[in-house]
């Protein structure tokens, strides 16, 4: 019987490969590799913990993060981390006001003395499983703030930037040239590495396995995995059949069509509130109208 495997991309998977505490040195190796800079420490401000991962799935708070991993380096700078397997409308707008968001939120942290001097630089890593810069062959994209004409960066009183994006497409089938990024693609496209990979890409495989996961953490990452399904369903029979558009329009018809045929493939009411966005009561209230309950 083949051992059962879920990708490092699963939200649980995710968290508890880089978000561990004890991990530090499997993140560390991430963000060094990814973006290239020198990192002495790494801190994670938004650790996992299985029993907070479990009251996040169940009151569908894992749908309302803004990004999956904070952390802070030895110099005070953020690194954000997001995975996103799909994309959808505005995402790159998404992705900048997040990294603003973080930027702004140690301003009114200061008490004393100049505010501004508050603020430290913010890098965004997100990780997404398409193409979005099909312009570009790189798998790596790199953002900051330049003066297009001296091609001059902006940057703070120090040598960082204020805010950084970078954006790992793992859809893209071309080589980096450096072969540890090659490793990362492949880690997070097969869940596997060679064996020539850093020791630190070692253990995030190992941490992955389903086999080496307590008996809480394989019933949440089958939950999340099935959600995760059933989302990619039903996302791809929204582009086909054109539903997304009856949704953003309120169409109370194609709102009662939608309910029902998310019914019929097995979906609880908060399951539908979720992906559409209905809330409970009135998918509740749809139902009886329409008398498909």
């Amino acid at each position: 019987m083949i051992p059962k495997q879920y990708l490092p991309t699963n939200d649980l998977l995710f968290k508890k490969v880089f978000a561990s505490s004890g991990n530090e040195n499997v993140l560390k190796g991430l963000i060094t590799d990814v973006l290239g800079l020198p990192i002495e420490t790494v801190t994670i401000t938004t650790p996992y913990a299985i029993d907070t991962f479990y009251k996040d799935h169940a009151t569908h708070k894992l749908q309302d993060t803004e990004v999956d991993l904070k952390a802070e380096l030895s110099d005070g700078s953020v690194v954000t981390i997001e995975v996103q397997l799909q994309q959808h409308q505005f995402f790159k707008e998404r992705v900048l006001y997040y990294a603003l968001e973080t930027y702004i939120a140690n301003y009114s942290k200061q008490t004393v003395g100049n505010k501004y001097r508050s603020l430290t630089p913010v890098f965004g890593i997100n990780i997404i499983d398409f193409i979005l810069f099909p312009q570009s062959e790189g798998v790596l994209q790199h953002f900051e703030l330049y003066n297009k004409a001296a091609n001059l960066p902006y940057q703070r009183s120090g040598a960082q930037p204020p805010i950084a994006l970078t954006f790992f497409e793992l859809a893209k089938r071309q080589p980096h040239q450096r072969s540890v990024i090659n490793e990362w693609r492949r880690y997070f496209k097969t869940g596997v590495v060679s064996k020539q990979a850093p020791p630190y890409l070692q253990q995030a495989c190992h941490l992955a396995q389903y086999q080496n996961l307590s008996k809480e953490e394989r019933t949440m990452v089958d939950a999340t995995q099935k959600a995760r399904d059933i989302q990619e369903a039903f996302m791809a029979d929204a582009e086909e059949r054109g539903i997304e558009r009856g949704i953003e329009r309120g169409e109370r018809q194609n709102q009662m069509k939608i309910i029902h045929r998310m019914r019929t493939k097995g979906m609880s009411n908060e399951e539908i509130s979720v992906l559409t966005g209905i809330e409970s009561s009135e998918i509740k209230r749809l139902m009886k109208t329409a008398l498909i309950d």
